[in-house]
């Protein structure tokens, strides 16, 4: 394969040349531009030349024939030097100096290249070593041992770099037909041969390849050569890179390194829990695991309790911790995710602390670095800090606000669109305004937005509240409304409160197409698979008694029409009957959650969560 890469790259490419040519030019015959303009300076010469010659025979019909034949010359001569200089002669001397070619080889230099060079583990035998089946190895292997950087080097300049979080140039190779005089100034070769290490934590070849690009000469860099395993993991998508170096001149060959199938491994892919909870709840944890090559293979997870701030091993035997819980699963088909539960009845002392899912996989799995997944939760010994909003006193609005005041362990503040200056209402505190700095946002643990008019809100508080959810891991929950929703919704300035929802909103024209649903009949609510998982949601501690429950409840009479969730979003339900409810079979989404960065956001299509009462009042205030 190196042979054909280097011989496929060598021929069609020029070489060193250094030459000077010299070339006689006519500036009268180069300024021709139309066809008749050549043989029109041919009829003119010949007519001078006709007419020279027989005014000289006239002139000379009585002279002896030796006299005049000198004169004739002569009066030639003349006509001959006018002519030439007619004609603009000149020599020019062209120095032409063709630089060398060049061929850029890229290596791969990141961790990964520690890995076999084939299926088998790295450490195959005991009497192998991780350096002589790895990547990196066989890497230097075509470089040092093959012909490749020879046969290049009869042809092209070669420049050897190295890249893994970075790219960096080693070493120049000149041209070997090169004179001795230009070969001394390049460095030694044996000094990049140590620069050839496998100790990168990111991959970025496509940034390595433009990089390439940019530094190497565009006018002679004819081929690329990359040595890599085929990984990217940061940076600029290679694709990208693809593109860019496709409408260029430049030939890229791939010398791929490593086995053609993925190395048999287990990992902990994702790790749900919740960020606090308080003393003596009951809770669960699911941590997701992927598997590759150990489909049916049987694996122990554990879940472990650490001190806050403690680092856990995942590949030591004795991980950092204790053990609070542990079962056998058996594991996926490849690439699947495979959840692993583990419901606890509580902590009892408050504080921080790690809670970690740790894979303990068959002796097969070849990597232990990804065996662990680990969070940090918070126990919280006092009342939930809760901030409600509303545009006005809905039925949502008062049933919610007397459900939380009456349950102590939460504090309750509320703000009013619609209330007067010095209102009463049955809360902790009656606030006339938005919080106005970070630290009066942080003093809440959850805000809840009922049909509130973020117009009320300057661009300060609306980036205020954004960073509060995503870097502050405040809790938001939006539920729609038909009077101040489709307000602001055409305003652009309040970008960042539609991108804080789970679903897609309608702006523009769309608002006035469909308006928010609304129905004479009760529409159903169809819960998705997640929504019935969802402990948050379930109006019994059983989830069947839960499932019979909403069952039984009629349903809701409007719903902002919108069908659509954003990636990475969870819907939990939609309200239920097909017939008139927009393009998309599925129907208007009721309830959606989401994660926007380390906060969670959850969504209802409209404030009639209050109806529950009418199945059971206990379920009403089980529900927040």
């Amino acid at each position: 394969m190196t042979h054909n890469i280097s011989d496929t790259i060598a021929h069609p490419l020029f070489c060193v040349t250094e030459h000077v040519d010299y070339r006689i030019s006519s500036g009268l015959l180069n300024s021709f531009t139309e066809w008749w303009h050549m043989p029109a300076l041919v009829a003119c010469v010949a007519t001078v030349a006709a007419f020279v010659l027989w005014t000289y025979h006239l002139d000379a019909s009585e002279l002896p024939r030796w006299k005049g034949a000198p004169l004739a010359l002569l009066r030639i001569f003349a006509w001959i030097v006018l002519l030439l200089g007619l004609l603009d002669i000149s020599r020019t001397a062209e120095h032409e100096i063709s630089f060398p070619s060049r061929v850029a080889v890229l290596v791969d230099g990141s961790a990964s290249m520690t890995l076999a060079a084939n299926a088998r583990p790295v450490l195959a035998s005991p009497d192998q070593t991780a350096e002589e089946t790895s990547r990196s190895k066989a890497a230097k292997d075509i470089l040092y041992n093959s012909s490749l950087l020879t046969s290049l080097r009869k042809v092209h300049e070669v420049s050897v770099w190295s890249f893994s979080s970075d790219s960096e140039k080693l070493v120049l190779l000149p041209q070997e037909t090169q004179p001795t005089e230009r070969l001394a100034t390049q460095d030694a070769p044996e000094e990049w041969h140590d620069k050839l290490l496998s100790q990168g934590t990111e991959t970025r070849l496509g940034d390595a390849l433009l990089n390439v690009m940019r530094r190497e000469p565009d006018e002679s860099l004819a081929g690329i050569i990359l040595l890599t395993d085929g990984g990217n993991n940061a940076g600029v998508d290679p694709i990208q890179a693809a593109v860019t170096v496709a409408n260029s001149s430049t030939e890229v060959h791939v010398i791929g390194l490593g086995s053609e199938q993925l190395p048999a491994n287990v990992r902990v892919a994702d790790l749900l829990a919740p960020p606090r909870i308080f003393p003596g709840d009951s809770f669960s944890i699911t941590g997701y695991l992927q598997s590759q090559g150990l489909e049916g293979e049987i694996a122990q997870v554990e879940l472990l309790e650490a001190e806050a701030g403690t680092m856990i091993d995942a590949s030591s035997t004795q991980p950092a911790g204790r053990v609070i819980d542990t079962t056998e699963v058996r594991l996926a088909a490849d690439g699947e995710l495979l959840a692993v539960r583990f419901d606890l009845d509580g902590l009892d002392n408050p504080g921080s602390r790690v809670l970690a899912i740790r894979v303990i996989p068959p002796k097969t799995d070849s990597r232990s670095g990804d065996n662990l997944e680990a969070a940090d939760i918070e126990v919280v010994d006092g009342e939930t800090q809760v901030l409600l909003l509303s545009g006005g006193p809905s039925r949502e609005y008062r049933f919610l606000r007397n459900v939380l005041q009456r349950d102590q362990s939460f504090a309750v503040d509320v703000l009013l669109n619609s209330a007067p200056t010095g209102i009463s209402q049955d809360a902790r505190r009656i606030l006339d305004g938005f919080p106005e700095s970070r630290e009066a946002l942080d003093e809440y643990d959850v805000i809840v937005a009922i049909d509130y008019d973020w117009e009320q809100l300057d661009p300060a508080s609306t980036a205020r509240l954004e960073r509060w959810v995503s870097e502050d891991s405040g809790g938001l929950f939006f539920v729609a409304g038909n009077v101040f929703m489709e307000s602001w919704l055409t305003n652009r300035r309040f970008e960042a409160i539609r991108n804080l929802h789970p679903v897609e909103l309608r702006r523009g024209e769309q608002i006035l197409l469909t308006p928010q649903l609304a129905a004479i009949d009760p529409l159903p609510l169809r819960f998705s698979p997640d929504g019935n998982d969802s402990e948050f949601l379930w109006l019994s501690s059983n989830p069947i008694a839960s499932q019979t429950i909403w069952s039984e409840f009629p349903g809701v009479y409007a719903c902002f029409d919108t069908s659509v969730a954003k990636p990475g979003a969870t819907v939990y339900a939609r309200i239920g009957r097909n017939e008139g409810l927009g393009l998309n079979r599925g129907g208007p989404i009721y309830f959606a959650g989401q994660l926007y960065g380390s906060g969670t956001v959850f969504y209802a299509g409209s404030g009639e969560l209050w109806r529950i009462r009418g199945v059971d009042p206990a379920t009403h205030e089980r529900l927040p």
